[in-house]
């Protein structure tokens, strides 16, 4: 899922968004032919996008364009939004004044879960050649695309996106769930359907995110054979998730997530209701031993016995 559109930003230092093309948008709590999805999700308070053309502000408001994209409909929205106009109401005024209309693609999304979209009709009639468009919104997203191999591409991506709300993820792990959804059917059908990738994540409330801009992520992978499956590479090792790496140490976010499944399964201090925060995130790191005397962690009885070095996830 790719475009050849420029990604801008606000502020608009957007050096920090990478490469120009990408795909899919939402909101979370962290941190060419185009399938995007753009939205938010309610408890988390942060703004999200798998991008093509992408504009964002702090506030956690999101435009995107593509199809024969005019860049300005990223700024124009985004001062309506602010002006307090629903992403409809923006969209419609935008779309008014521009003559070039019928071959835009966009989709808006605000702070509250509304969405927009439209494509024009220039974006249609090559179905017979296999260039398929389609889009489709709904509570905290909106998910467009043209160029693509079937209309089912945009379909799996926001299918994929609704059946992770109200879970605990993290907004950008979603995200790019949803793409590899819609990617894993073949995408964009041109430059051999893969080229490249990109998911940034806004979070505006306090104290979220360390970059005054409010970016808590931000991957581009620029050109890779697989670009949704680096993208994926990138953001599991960027937040220490379960399986980026052997389990040879005793801190991380990853030993963490381990103990909490392991506690589920009753495997892990099966006697406690929950796991005090001293054991899952101890303060210092405890001496490493040697692999003679590291200790067997059972799992159940009877069950095999791993040595905690060896364990991989």
């Amino acid at each position: 899922m790719l475009h050849e559109d420029e990604p801008t930003a606000r502020p608009q230092d957007a050096s920090h968004l990478g490469d120009r093309r990408g795909g899919v948008g939402h909101r979370a709590q962290d941190e060419g032919a185009d399938d995007r999805v753009d939205a938010r999700v309610r408890e988390a308070g942060a703004l999200g996008a798998l991008l093509v053309d992408l504009h964002l502000d702090a506030p956690a408001r999101r435009v995107a364009t593509q199809g024969g994209v005019r860049i300005e409909y990223g700024n124009d929205l985004l001062d309506l939004l602010a002006k307090g106009l629903s992403p409809q109401e923006a969209l419609d005024r935008v779309v008014a004044a521009d003559e070039g209309r019928e071959s835009r693609q966009a989709g808006v999304i605000n702070i509250k879960g509304e969405s927009a979209q439209w494509t024009g009709k220039g974006q249609y009639g090559a179905e017979k050649h296999g260039d398929w468009v389609h889009m489709r919104k709904g509570r905290n997203y909106a998910a467009q695309g043209n160029a693509l191999v079937e209309p089912r591409v945009i379909d799996l991506v926001a299918d994929t996106f609704e059946k992770s709300e109200g879970s605990v993820r993290p907004l950008a792990d979603r995200l790019i769930e949803a793409l590899a959804a819609g990617q894993a059917i073949g995408g964009d059908f041109r430059h051999g359907a893969k080229q490249s990738a990109a998911v940034v994540v806004a979070d505006p409330r306090p104290g979220m995110a360390r970059r005054p801009d409010g970016i808590s992520v931000s991957i581009s992978v620029c050109e890779h054979p697989e670009p949704v499956g680096e993208m994926r590479r990138v953001y599991d090792a960027s937040q220490e998730t379960l399986g980026f790496r052997p389990l040879q140490q005793f801190a991380g976010r990853d030993v963490i997530q381990l103990k909490l499944m392991l506690h589920a399964l009753g495997y892990y201090r099966p006697n406690d209701k929950e796991i005090p925060t001293s054991v899952l995130a101890p303060i210092s790191t405890p001496k490493r031993r040697s692999p003679r005397s590291t200790p067997s962690v059972p799992l159940r009885s009877g069950a095999r016995r791993y040595r905690a070095t060896s364990m991989r996830a």
